[in-house]
């Protein structure tokens, strides 16, 4: 019974939490690397990989960017390093067709 109850609690962890992927739309993971130079850039990195999203990953297909010019970057790099430093999976969801990827947006969601 106990054995019963194990199992099916672990099924039911699995069926409810979000898997890490990188899809043409972007990636949903941990973030494992933050790169800022001093253009004001962001490079970030995930353990996927993320040459499976719709664009031209930064250096060789390692990084999505920040571009120091976007609207609301200081508000995307803060949630970025939010989670960065809590160890949140974050959704980034790229420009299409973006050489490098761009970050369009950033999803921060307990259910990811």
């Amino acid at each position: 019974m106990k054995k019963l109850l194990l199992l099916v609690t672990a099924l039911l962890t699995a069926e409810f939490a979000a898997a890490d992927e990188c899809q043409s739309w972007g990636c949903s993971s941990l973030i494992n690397t933050l790169l800022i130079y001093a253009d004001g850039t962001v490079k970030v990195g995930t353990p996927l990989l993320e040459t499976n999203a719709n664009c031209t990953p930064a250096d060789g297909g390692y990084y999505f960017t920040l571009s120091p010019t976007a609207v609301r970057r200081e508000e995307q790099y803060s949630a970025l390093l939010a989670a960065y430093i809590a160890q949140q999976k974050v959704q980034m969801v790229i420009v299409q067709n973006s050489n490098p990827c761009e970050i369009n947006y950033i999803r921060l969601d307990s259910n990811l």
